[in-house]
């Protein structure tokens, strides 16, 4: 673990993100991912906690084998 004094300070980060547009845009893609993930991973909690039943429809059985006849 960094010493406190070496830690960066929230100029620091604040330098980091605008230092230029790709740094900006990079920061402002992973505030963006990590949003996106936070809504799949409660859209996937809430669908095992409530998971969709449906009924299979199976086809009918025949005796033949079709176009034998």
């Amino acid at each position: 673990m960094q010493s406190p004094e070496k830690e960066p300070t929230v100029l620091d980060l604040f330098k980091s993100v605008t230092r230029d547009w790709d740094s900006f845009f990079n920061f402002i893609r992973s505030l963006w991912d990590a949003r996106r993930r936070e809504e799949l991973n409660q859209a996937l909690a809430f669908e095992a906690a409530h998971p969709v039943v449906e009924r299979v429809i199976e086809p009918e059985r025949t005796t033949a084998f079709p176009g034998a006849l």
